[in-house]
């Protein structure tokens, strides 16, 4: 599997199976945020994986949605301060190419989605991608 060019974020993925799944999509490609409320389990994972670690109690809606924020604010398929940097056109074209919606992504949006993931009781999903179905191809 090839997942050059994706995120993620895993909950919980310091330690057990959240860091089996950590280490797999790391190995894969994926640049991934882990979400622990350890901090001595979050500095192992950064420094064994390079993962992006952010101290986060699962159980607080609040803490999630900010966690959520600070993980999308690296530069990609979001409209991010270092996406603002970037020529008009550049990010124009990158908007573009995104086919659900063909526009970048907005972080208010994005932070939306724990909160909405935590209170829909009818949902029942294991992955949840927020991407615009954009696939970046390996370089």
């Amino acid at each position: 599997m090839n997942l050059n060019g994706t995120s993620a974020i895993v909950s919980g993925s310091a330690s057990g199976l959240a860091l089996a799944t950590t280490r797999a999509l790391v190995e894969a490609g994926a640049q991934v945020a882990v979400l622990d409320a350890s901090l001595e389990a979050l500095d192992a994972a950064r420094r064994e994986l390079g993962v992006l670690p952010l101290t986060c109690d699962v159980t607080d809606a609040n803490g999630v949605q900010a966690a959520f924020v600070h993980a999308r604010t690296a530069p990609g398929v979001f409209e991010v301060p270092m996406v603002a940097t970037m020529p008009q056109e550049a990010q124009a074209a990158q908007g573009n190419g995104m086919p659900l919606p063909c526009r970048l992504g907005r972080l208010r949006e994005d932070a939306t989605l724990p909160l909405h993931i935590a209170t829909n009781p009818t949902l029942n999903g294991e992955v949840n991608r927020l991407d615009g179905a954009h696939r970046m191809s390996a370089r």
